[in-house]
């Protein structure tokens, strides 16, 4: 929650660990990381979120798939 907070401007700051010390040695493929995003996207679109929102909270969270997904 706090990390969504941050990344969306809010005023929560993120004090955890990074994105990529969290997701290291996890396994975790592009095809895994766009099936959350899928996901994401219709959990917030079903919710009522507006699609302007949903396309705010998209756009902090792609940028973050190069620390997530793991080197091939």
């Amino acid at each position: 929650m706090e990390f969504f907070a941050a990344a969306l401007g809010g005023p929560h700051e993120h004090r955890g660990r990074t994105m990529k010390e969290v997701h290291r040695g996890r396994g975790i493929e592009r095809r895994h990381f766009d099936l959350v995003a899928k996901y994401l996207i219709e959990a917030l679109l079903a919710a009522g979120v507006p699609q302007p929102a949903v396309d705010a909270i998209v756009g902090a969270v792609a940028p973050l798939a190069d620390d997530v997904v793991a080197p091939a």
